[in-house]
């Protein structure tokens, strides 16, 4: 897969993070907290936005335009045609 040939583990790990239930909006602190279980930096929330940047960058040049959705307010979730996305506690 053209991630894991990148070397960037946390851009991977939030990829299969979204991808385990296709729709579902993920909070930027649950996302901070899988991706840094062990604590995360001061940066956290800026790294968060530069690796799904970069994530978003790869999948475009892959042909999968638009599969990463922001929810302002919410969080993020892997698009999934002809359903709801859905919020989660």
């Amino acid at each position: 897969m053209f991630l894991r040939s990148s070397g960037h583990g946390r851009e991977f790990a939030l990829l299969a993070l979204l991808l385990q239930e296709p729709g579902r909006i993920y909070g930027r602190q649950e996302v901070i907290e899988t991706l840094w279980p062990q604590g995360a930096s001061p940066l956290a929330s800026h790294l968060v936005d530069t690796h799904l940047a970069n994530l978003r960058a790869k999948l475009r040049s892959a042909g999968a335009h638009r599969l990463i959705r922001t929810v302002r307010g919410y969080g993020f979730s892997v698009r999934v045609e002809g359903a709801s996305n859905r919020l989660t506690p």
